[in-house]
């Protein structure tokens, strides 16, 4: 694996009175594909939304550094490993650097536009725009040259398989459909961390299945780091590699995912299998 990426450092958070993450640490490393796994209110969001830099969910205590290499002529950033290579843009050296990321305001600032998250909502697409117009719209946030983004919206389309999709408005879309939007969007970024948050927790099982793929696809050929939430244990077992358990705020244990799926399910009551009601009379027909 890589060189340690992210280290969460003992990071409590309370809203009010409620703690809701409690002395929580662990290591990312670079390339890593790391699962959060827990319950409903387990802190699985608020832990996203913290490594995204979301000004609501500051730590309350402890710290989280990245550690970057950074171009200190052109401000170029990218992973560890690139520390002493020569920056792309200007030749200049990339320096290793640890950004403590909510104390660290001028370097923060240049690394959240490279950390994308993924929501489980499609809030995150502009729905009277068509699919094109969507990824478009996310190139031109990454600074991508304008003679190139008609090219690459159309790969990233394709990669998304999009490309029967690309002028029909988002709003008209399935609702995996407007996922792989929303996913074509984050990686057009070219993130050096990818969060998804429950992005298969609306879908159905085929749809889930094709976030699966592009996601695992994408995410090894670019070699990004990228953390993963969810309830769904099949989405943790297809998508990651080592997992975090958290329950309660608190982090019970991390190891292969594989096992930590499985001590979860174990601990998880099967829900009380409802009664077939009898049917009643017919109050809607639907004919031809």
């Amino acid at each position: 694996m890589g060189l340690p990426f992210i280290i969460v450092d003992k990071v409590s958070k309370n809203f009010g009175e409620k703690t809701v993450l409690k002395d929580v640490s662990f290591v990312i490393d670079e390339g890593e594909r790391v699962g959060i796994l827990g319950r409903s209110g387990s802190g699985k969001t608020v832990l996203m939304s913290m490594l995204r830099g979301i000004a609501e969910y500051a730590p309350t205590s402890g710290k989280i550094i990245y550690r970057i290499s950074k171009c200190s002529e052109c401000d170029y950033i990218s992973g560890p490993s690139k520390a002493g290579r020569k920056c792309p843009c200007c030749s200049d050296k990339l320096e290793l650097v640890e950004v403590d990321f909510w104390n660290s305001n001028g370097l923060t600032k240049k690394l959240k536009p490279r950390i994308a998250m993924m929501f489980q909502r499609t809030f995150a697409l502009y729905g009277s725009l068509t699919v094109y117009e969507n990824i478009v719209e996310a190139l031109g946030k990454a600074q991508v040259h304008e003679s190139d983004t008609g090219k690459r919206a159309l790969e990233i389309a394709k990669e998304m398989e999009l490309s029967h999709r690309l002028l029909h408005a988002a709003r008209d879309l399935s609702g995996g459909e407007k996922q792989r939007v929303v996913l074509g969007r984050q990686l057009a970024l070219r993130p050096l961390v990818l969060l998804a948050d429950e992005p298969t927790g609306t879908l159905d099982k085929i749809s889930a299945n094709a976030i699966y793929k592009i996601i695992n696809k994408e995410v090894k050929a670019e070699g990004t780091t990228t953390v993963v939430t969810s309830h769904r244990p099949e989405a943790i077992i297809q998508l990651t590699d080592r997992t975090l358990l958290m329950d309660e705020g608190a982090l019970e244990a991390i190891g292969p995912s594989k096992e930590m799926v499985d001590r979860f399910l174990s601990k998880v009551k099967l829900e009380e299998q409802t009664k077939q009601e009898p049917m009643g009379d017919v109050v809607l027909k639907v004919k031809d």
